[in-house]
């Protein structure tokens, strides 16, 4: 199977603001099908544009992961990547969380809301 790619992903910015010199939109992010893989080290995203903003995107902050399948994402600023993780429960130990398997786990659609801050 072939990887997710910020190709993949949909951007929809549904708000804008600018509050001085920065511009904070509310996005939709949209992305997966159940066919595409995981890849290494997170989804990467699309460019800063697509977030509505001119020059780049500082910070996403996620505020609604409407994900039925226990996935908990977070944006990893640095490599500009949307990482997922899910709870690991192995008989007779605490659970931890355990990033999604890169080339094996294919997440199912995937629909967030998200504040885009940036310029």
């Amino acid at each position: 199977m072939a990887d997710l790619t910020s190709a993949n992903v949909t951007v929809t910015v549904e708000r804008r603001a600018i509050e001085g010199k920065t511009r904070r939109n509310r996005v939709k992010i949209v992305f997966g099908n159940g066919a595409l893989t995981y890849p290494a080290n997170g989804v990467p995203m699309p460019a800063a544009s697509a977030f509505g903003m001119k020059v780049r995107l500082d910070y996403l902050t996620l505020f609604d992961e409407n994900d039925g399948a226990g996935i908990m994402w977070k944006y990893d600023r640095e490599n500009k990547k949307l990482r997922g993780w899910e709870f690991d429960y192995p008989a007779g130990a605490e659970g931890s969380a355990v990033e999604l398997d890169a080339a094996a786990d294919a997440p199912a659609a995937q629909t967030f809301y998200a504040e885009a801050v940036g310029w």
